[in-house]
């Protein structure tokens, strides 16, 4: 299924990508609607999700209603907005796996807009660059988890200063082959988790995560 509802134009017609107009009507969203999961679906046209405040897990699927979102976040923002009333805005955890089109840019503005998230999980997509990522927005983060970056040989610098970080993750990381020295700064990290990270000499950087209580280092398939 690639659409919600029969549109009015030809659902591989990307003349206006952003569009939120379908049937005549202008951005249709779930009023109350918690938590959303799409997997492995290619839908372009669905009702907007503004006032998700628990979990959106994205999944091998189309980006345009996430942008959608977004657009409709970015018309709502007037100098008279609180943050807490624009849509995502309240959302806890995000997870975008594998999701054609999704660049570093794209997803900046996304987590600039969800200031009040708690867990951020991103794998495999390819478009994104880490260590072109902006973090400023995620310094009050608990949970990250970093997945399938075949290409990535060191951790982006910016991690050392997500000082609020709990808990990290780190699987499928083929290339990666030692761990920061900055990982020191993390002094409220309470777990890391490395799984599938082939290069990794785990002993030889133990001095770099030794205050942390509980790091788990596991060779096997799986995500955390």
């Amino acid at each position: 299924m690639k659409s919600w509802w029969r549109t009015t134009k030809p659902i591989d017609d990307d003349s206006n990508e952003d569009d939120t107009t379908v049937m005549g009507t202008s951005t249709v969203a779930f009023p109350s609607l918690s938590s959303l999961e799409i997997k492995d679906c290619p839908l372009t046209s669905m009702p907007l999700y503004p006032s998700l405040d628990g979990r959106l897990e994205l999944v091998n699927t189309s980006l345009r209603p996430l942008k959608q979102t977004m657009k409709m976040n970015m018309n709502a923002k007037t100098p008279s907005s609180s943050t807490s009333s624009l849509p995502l805005s309240k959302l806890k955890f995000f997870l975008v796996d594998n999701i054609e089109g999704l660049d570093t840019h794209t997803l900046d503005e996304c987590l600039q807009l969800l200031t009040g998230l708690e867990g951020l999980e991103i794998r495999d997509c390819k478009n994104v660059d880490l260590e072109g990522m902006q973090w400023e927005h995620l310094i009050n983060l608990p949970t990250l988890s970093l997945a399938t970056f075949p290409n990535l040989t060191s951790l982006p610098e910016w991690i050392q200063h997500l000082i609020n970080l709990q808990r990290l993750s780190l699987v499928d990381f083929p290339n990666l082959t030692s761990l920061p020295d900055e990982m020191h700064c993390l002094t409220n990290l309470q777990r890391l988790n490395i799984r599938e990270v082939p290069q990794l000499d785990i002993d030889a950087d133990w001095y770099k995560i030794a205050h942390i209580p509980s790091v788990t280092h596991f060779d096997g398939p799986g995500f955390f």
